[in-house]
């Protein structure tokens, strides 16, 4: 590839980028200790130090090297020096089983496999099996196994290097791919086809050194790979590993680390999507008006070009965003229109693009100046796109492809190359046309057409479109299946299986048993399929509640989809021989606390669930609502779980298993992160303590004067610089009647945990909780451990706070359960915790009432509590231990509130 005049490749130009940018970050990844960072000249000199590694393992040129790992920075120290050594990367997917890891890398004939500890297991249980694999190394510091190779013991040699020449037509990569449809094959990427994609996105996005990208995309998808590492680190950006597919988890990040760019698939922006609009249907009626009212505006000026009016008038969207991001690159699978016309219309863009694998990947994308509805762009420059017509009537035909882009072949198959490179030309297999601007359309595979009885051609991509529209439907595919009976027996029929929104249909109220759902989804069907001719309509369906067989970008594979609908369901008697765990070996408790959140989120009786439950068959938990199942279960025993599990959890039996290991200290090993800036939180300027010590003063006299604030117990208040003031939570009068109870000379140095979502909407609102109060946003319906991270930090910092053990106010004025994470930072930072009973803010403003009656309010400060106090035995876990401090301090307030009496 000529740049500036000179044929580089991509190792000249990562030496060239690690020179120019040295220190700056390259990759981070954010771990319980914060971001653990990777600057662009320690990337080279770590690869430098890899490549000579693998050179002294015997790796020739042309060699093959597999990565097995989650994407985090050591990733890339791996594939670039693969690259610099001179080998060719095999990026392996993930989610693929042993079996099918042990033929891609006998098929490669693999030397060598970088792996994470996640994937260690496997890839030591599978080595005898591949003959040619003979090193195995880790990506972390050590290795503690036999025969495993540390990569941070590489060390560079001089003279490595030089002999390694590489040619732009050589191969960079063995990208194996089985689409949805077959085999998997071994695509070959060459150095030119990865600099095109580069330079072409340059053109488009514009790489450039203040540039934060969000990967969330696995590595080895060959768009993330391109768009979202390469061309980011070409410019000089900084990427961030985002580990987690929670909506909460992305946004946040987002917002930490102030992303432009974000590479995504239609199914993770849906998501992103249902999270807002959850978030707005809890919202008040007035907000929704205006919500809508706002889109309507946004829409009139967005014909004529002028997008930035829909990016003001939800700029709030936007900020939890990040309030930087410039759009979203969107690929993989095709692009709900609406959802597409919802983010251009809140000033996001979603610039939707078409490729393959065999097209390294893209082939046309939409920009930020050209850009039409529904449509997947123009194709890239230098890039020749034709339709093949099979007579001159057809308005639609095969994509073929030529240009740079297209790959260099199959490893080690002619023949299946020669049958999709013909005279130069890739045949995509998918069928699409062009628009009179030029702008390309897809209207679905060749591979997925159906062919009815009567001969009528069927594209199942828009039959799945405006099936999508019901809101009763999570996810639908539509299958061309050999009907068995009836007049159409023996011929393909429009079939689909269809995974309905359970959640949705709770809300609405209804039932959701087998039959109900299943005349729900029919009565659906019919009425959005009235915009379809009648040879295109489902002719019958089922309901699927399993995971649907995917590829790595998201795409059901419809040929594995239509041998599983193709198969005898399983025998209930089968399912009972599943051994049941032993309820004599286990926490009674935990197992009943388990069953009532399963019975909240499915609305099945607890006594209706049993070890062998099945998340998907018996219960209809998908992988949305198992994600929320882990967040539920994260908020009743105090521990945090990444949402990664949901993926590993399939029955009742699992859950309990998975929640016993988590009591046992688990927990400890998993990441909690921060949606706040502490130091920022800490460090305040000099006139905003002027300005607070005055609205304290204000408030005060008002708390005096209106509700004749009554303090008792002042001398209970540690002599320490850092306790937890633990009161009863009744009213929004709670916070004020503490702070003015104390004196301001401790009352400074106390910090409040307000709900965010109430205290924090407005600016304005936002400003006076924080100066008057000295209060940080505390998510209250999010994962609460994550509030408590947040605590700590302020708590080690020498500051106290005030937490509400409660985590929200009594409705009817009583004390209710307390959270064991009030016992959780008092026993790990050895800080008392003060007991505090507030009196008459119920009576004054209870929750619900808009204006304050004049009552008198008293606070009664109780005797300190101090962990030290607390001895675990043994057999005692921590969660319990927790939950003893927790009921103590609840116990002391109870007794507050008798001797308040007796007064």
């Amino acid at each position: 590839m000529i740049v500036d005049g000179k044929n580089v490749t991509i190792i000249e130009l990562l030496t060239g980028i690690n020179q120019k940018y040295g220190k700056k970050t390259a990759l981070q990844m954010r771990t319980k200790d914060g971001f653990r960072k990777l600057s662009y000249s320690q990337l080279g000199i770590r690869t430098a130090a890899t490549a000579s590694g693998l050179i002294k393992l015997g790796i020739a040129k042309d060699g093959r090297v597999a990565i097995l790992s989650e994407s985090r920075p050591e990733w890339a120290i791996a594939f670039f020096g693969i690259l610099s050594a001179g080998g060719i990367c095999i990026p392996l997917d993930i989610k693929l089983s042993s079996h099918e890891l042990e033929l891609i890398l006998n098929h490669s004939e693999a030397k060598c496999v970088f792996v994470s500890n996640k994937y260690m297991d496997i890839i030591t249980s599978i080595k005898p099996k591949c003959k040619k694999l003979e090193y195995i190394i880790t990506l972390e510091d050590t290795s503690s196994q036999s025969g495993v190779i540390s990569m941070a013991e590489f060390k560079f040699t001089e003279g490595d290097l030089t002999s390694r020449e590489i040619k732009e037509d050589d191969a960079a990569l063995i990208i194996y791919t089985s689409g949805t449809t077959g085999q998997a094959k071994g695509v070959q990427i060459t150095y030119a086809n990865l600099l095109f994609q580069v330079f072409s996105f340059d053109k488009i996005l514009n790489f450039h050194m203040r540039g934060n990208y969000l990967s969330i995309l696995p590595l080895n998808h060959l768009l993330e790979l391109t768009c979202g590492f390469i061309g980011p680190l070409y410019g000089g950006a900084t990427i961030t590993y985002c580990d987690s597919l929670k909506p909460a988890d992305i946004t946040a990040l987002m917002r930490e680390t102030k992303t432009t760019v974000m590479i995504t698939v239609p199914l993770l922006l849906k998501m992103m999507h249902n999270s807002l609009m959850k978030k707005l249907d809890t919202s008040s009626l007035a907000t929704k008006k205006m919500f809508h009212v706002n889109l309507a505006i946004s829409k009139f000026f967005n014909k004529f070009g002028v997008g930035i009016v829909g990016w003001l008038l939800f700029y709030g969207i936007s900020r939890r965003f990040g309030g930087e991001l410039r759009c979203f690159i969107c690929g993989g699978a095709p692009l709900d229109p609406e959802l597409e016309d919802l983010f251009n219309l809140i000033g996001i863009p979603v610039l939707q693009g078409y490729g393959l694998t065999e097209t390294s990947p893209v082939v046309s994308v939409n920009t930020f100046i050209e850009h039409r509805r529904a449509s997947v762009g123009k194709p890239l420059a230098d890039t020749e796109v034709k339709i093949l017509f099979n007579s001159e009537s057809d308005k639609e035909g095969e994509i073929i492809v030529k240009g740079p882009n297209v790959m260099k072949g199959y490893f080690k198959d002619l023949q299946r190359t020669s049958e999709v490179i013909r005279d130069g030309w890739f045949h995509t297999g998918d069928i699409g046309y062009f628009d009179k601007d030029g702008f390309l359309y897809i209207s679905g595979r060749i591979k997925n057409l159906i062919v009815t009885g009567a001969g009528k051609k069927v594209h199942p991509e828009e039959v799945e479109e405006q099936l999508a529209k019901s809101l009763y439907i999570k996810e639908v595919c539509v299958l061309g299946r050999i009907a068995q009976s009836g007049i159409r027996k023996g011929t393909e029929e429009v079939y689909a299986v269809i995974a309905p929104d359970y959640e949705y249909v709770k809300s609405k109220n209804l039932p959701i048993d087998d039959t109900n759902v299943k005349k729900l989804i029919s009565s659906e069907i019919t009425h959005f399929s009235q915009g379809l001719a009648d040879y295109k309509r489902v002719l019958d369906f089922e309901i699927w509640k399993e995971e649907f067989p995917r590829t790595c970008s998201r795409k059901i594979k419809r040929k594995e989809l239509l041998e599983l609908i193709s198969k005898p369901k399983q025998d209930a008697k089968e399912v009972l021989a599943i051994p049941e765990l032993q309820e004599d070996s286990l926490d009674i408790s935990t197992v009943n606390k388990l069953k009532n959140i399963l019975s909240g989120l499915t609305k099945i009786k607890p006594d209706k669930i049993t070890y062998q439950s099945n998340f998907y068959n018996d219960l209809g938990v998908d992988s949305l609502m198992k994600i929320e199942l882990i967040c539920a279960v994260e908020e009743a025993f105090g521990f945090d779980m990444p949402d990664e599990l949901a993926y590993t959890i399939g029955t009742f039996q699992d859950l309990v298993r998975l929640v016993e290991e988590y009591k046992l200290g688990r927990r400890d090993q998993e990441t909690i992160k921060e949606e706040i800036d502490i130091d920022k939180l800490l460090s305040k300027p000099f006139y905003y303590n002027i300005t607070r010590f005055l609205s304290y003063t204000v408030i005060c006299s008002l708390m005096k004067l209106y509700f004749k604030l009554e303090v008792h117990g002042t001398e209970n208040l540690p002599r320490t610089d850092t306790f937890v003031i633990a009161p009863n939570h009744v009213s929004l009068l709670d916070f004020p009647s503490i702070m003015c109870a104390l004196p301001y000379g401790i009352s400074k140095n106390i910090l409040a945990p307000a709900a965010k979502d109430y205290f924090f909407k407005g600016s304005i609102k936002r400003a006076l909780i924080e100066l008057t109060f000295n209060a940080f946003p505390f998510d209250r319906f999010g994962n609460f451990l994550e509030g408590l991270k947040v605590c700590e930090r302020i708590l080690k910092s020498g500051k106290s706070i005030i937490l509400f053990p409660e985590g929200t106010r009594s409705t009817k004025g009583t004390l209710e359960d307390f959270k064991p994470g009030l016992g959780m930072l008092s026993t790990s930072l050895k800080i008392p915790i003060v007991p505090t009973y507030i009196e008459g803010s119920y009576n004054a403003l209870p929750k619900g009432k808009k204006f304050p009656t004049s009552c008198q309010i008293k606070v009664y400060f109780g005797a300190p509590i101090y962990p030290d106090r607390y001895k675990k035995s043994s057999e005692e876990l921590n969660y319990e231990l927790y939950k003893k401090i927790s009921r103590d301090v609840k116990l002391a307030i109870i007794d507050l509130m008798s001797q308040s009496k007796e007064r």
